[in-house]
Parts: structure tokens; sequence; C-alpha cells
């Protein structure tokens, strides 16, 4: 698919169209972005105690 065509779409429009809104949309997108190291986490919210 050709991504670069497709300029006035939004970054979220074009991921949708990339993995389509059936189940398990969402690791299909996050997999390949965990596998490959780009997954940005933090500890944070588990450090932190819960008032």
């Amino acid at each position: 698919m050709n991504l670069s065509s497709e300029g006035s779409l939004s970054a979220l429009q074009r991921i949708g169209r990339l993995v389509g809104n059936a189940p398990r949309w969402l690791a299909r997108i996050v997999r390949p972005i965990v596998n490959d190291n780009l997954w940005l986490h933090t500890r944070f919210a588990f450090l932190s105690e819960g008032n």
C-alpha cells in the first residue's frame, strides 16, 4: 500500500487503512512496534501509590 499518496489523511486514518477495524486490530498494529523495540513505556504508573 502506498501511504505517500494519502497525504491528506491523518495518521490515525492511515493506520486504520493498514489494520482495518476487525477484532484484534490493536494487536495487529502494536505487536510489530513492540517486537522492533519501538514501544516507549514507563513504569511510573506502577511505581506511584494510589491515594
